[in-house]
């Protein structure tokens, strides 16, 4: 079981720096994302003047997805480890106990 909580704590770390990686992905570029409500209110983005901003605000959207979509990946994943380090265990205690009650007459000496 130990390797399948193992594996369970890299999905759920990874879940953790998906998080991360989302947070700092979003403070990072707040003047991209907010620039049409800042320049309603007469603020500058520090992008005026760049066409490259509508696009950046799309690939940035791709990556809030992508993101996303992996942070939800690695929670299933790291429950399901989990549950089947849980299965497996109680399995192979199971078939143990099974194998282990078997009887094998004691083999004559010589054959």
């Amino acid at each position: 079981m130990r390797q399948w909580t193992a594996a369970a704590a890299v999905a759920g770390d990874l879940q953790g720096s998906m998080s991360t990686a989302l947070g700092r992905l979003g403070k990072g570029h707040d003047g991209v994302r907010n620039r049409t409500e800042l320049q309603h209110h007469g603020l500058s983005t520090g992008m005026d003047g760049l066409d490259s901003a509508d696009t950046l605000r799309a690939v940035l959207a791709t990556w809030d997805k992508r993101l996303a979509a992996i942070q939800d990946e690695c929670g299933w994943l790291e429950s399901a480890l989990r549950r089947t380090g849980r299965d497996l265990t109680g399995t192979d205690a199971g078939v143990r106990a099974t194998v282990d009650a078997v009887k094998v007459p004691a083999q004559a000496e010589g054959r």
